[in-house]
């Protein structure tokens, strides 16, 4: 945990928590970044921290690459959608 905790927080700096996650936005986005993402366990949302979780975020970042790159609209990320 510490040495990723290091690596986290020399890359993102304040975008990463005491715990080690990275804070992220609605679309998954890490804070203070326009293009970099985090899914799965070492995001801060409030899911569960299993693999169905970072699956089911991978499929909507997938989507929303796609919207971006058509200029669509994205869709957000619902905090707490993988609480089973």
């Amino acid at each position: 945990m510490q040495a990723t905790f290091r690596l986290f927080h020399d890359f993102a700096g304040s975008a990463v928590e005491s715990n080690g996650q990275l804070k992220v936005d609605e679309y998954l986005r890490v804070d203070g970044y326009t293009d970099i993402y985090a899914i799965g366990d070492c995001n801060n949302t409030k899911d569960i921290k299993l693999g169905y979780a970072a699956t089911e975020q991978a499929k909507l970042l997938g989507k929303n690459f796609v919207c971006k790159a058509t200029d669509k609209p994205e869709t957000p990320w619902k905090e707490g959608q993988c609480l089973c």
